[in-house]
């Protein structure tokens, strides 16, 4: 089905860039301290973070642009409500469902349901799983050789 595989697909993206990203943060950390001395810490953290806020508006964006293809291009159902049909409107609608703030003034019909779903859950986990890798690396630096 599509719609399945269109969300796998999304997710995936998002999960693998996250993962890339993690991998990099602390070698980031190390050149910044030639450069930054005791800022190097702080500095890799605020790379990580605007990079996190990047990758989380990329993956709405890459929603955004499967509802409004399935919405017009496929049969799969439409958006109701206080919608006007352009991509601004798909980019706020895929960030509150991403952001699980559901408003309602948009809502979604047919088979859009599903990937709405999938969306917010999706976001759910990403920005759950941002902030304990952002926990993580702070308490790693904090700790030092502490055993986990």
């Amino acid at each position: 089905h599509p719609l399945a595989l269109g969300a796998l697909g999304d997710f995936l993206v998002v999960f693998l860039s996250a993962i890339g990203v993690a991998e990099h943060v602390e070698r980031l950390g190390d050149h910044l301290k030639p450069l930054l001395g005791g800022l190097a810490v702080a500095a890799a953290a605020l790379v990580l973070v605007l990079i996190a806020i990047g990758m989380h508006l990329l993956e709405i964006m890459v929603f955004a642009v499967g509802i409004a293809l399935l919405a017009n291009v496929g049969n799969y159902g439409q958006l109701s409500g206080q919608f006007g049909a352009g991509f601004t409107e798909y980019f706020y609608y895929s960030a509150v469902t991403y952001t699980t703030l559901g408003f309602g003034d948009i809502t979604p019909e047919g088979s859009l349901r599903i990937l709405t779903a999938i969306e917010s859950l999706t976001g759910l986990v990403m920005s759950a799983w941002t902030a304990s890798v952002i926990f993580w690396g702070r308490s790693a630096r904090a700790c030092g050789s502490c055993s986990t």
